[in-house]
C-alpha cells in the first residue's frame, strides 16, 4: 500500500473510468526523472492517462467505499484577458482548433470561443503573460 508503480490501474472516481499508469516522472524544477515507482507523499507526472482531466480523483485499488469518494476540483476563475487567434493560411485551421482543444483539457483556466461581433476566435486567459507563453506553444 502506498506505492505507485507504472503499468498500475488507476480508478477515476470522477468519472467511474479506469486509467493505466504509463510512465511515472519524477519532477525536480526542470528536470524529469523517470523512475518505476512513487511512494505516498511524492510528486510525480503521470503519462498515459486518456480520460483523466485537470481535477479529477484518482484511486489506487479502491477498497469498500473508496470507489464513490471524490474530491471538490480547484476552482477555476473566469478568464479576464483575452486576444484574437488566427492561423497564417486555410489549410492550418484544423491543426489551430486542435492545438486549442488540448490546451483548454491541460489548463481548465483557458477558454477559446468566436466573437459574435468580428467572427474571430478568441483565447482568454489569466493575463497578458498566461496567453503569451500559450500562443509561443
Amino acid at each position: 500500500h502506498g506505492e505507485l508503480r507504472a503499468g498500475d490501474v488507476l480508478l477515476n472516481s470522477t468519472t467511474g473510468d479506469s486509467e493505466r499508469v504509463g510512465r511515472l516522472l519524477r519532477m525536480r524544477g526542470e528536470v524529469l526523472t523517470q523512475v518505476e515507482s512513487l511512494r505516498a507523499g511524492d510528486m510525480c507526472a503521470v503519462l498515459g492517462l486518456r480520460a483523466t482531466r485537470t481535477g479529477d480523483t484518482l484511486l489506487l485499488r479502491p477498497s469498500d467505499g473508496c470507489s464513490e469518494m471524490s474530491l471538490p476540483g480547484v476552482p477555476v476563475p473566469p478568464p479576464v484577458f483575452f486576444c484574437a487567434v488566427e492561423t497564417h493560411s486555410s489549410s492550418q485551421v484544423d491543426a489551430l482548433d486542435a492545438a486549442l482543444a488540448g490546451v483548454q483539457l491541460e489548463d481548465p483556466s483557458v477558454a477559446v470561443g468566436i466573437d459574435r461581433g468580428t467572427g474571430q476566435q478568441l483565447l482568454g486567459g489569466m493575463g497578458e503573460l498566461h496567453l503569451e507563453v500559450l500562443t509561443q506553444r
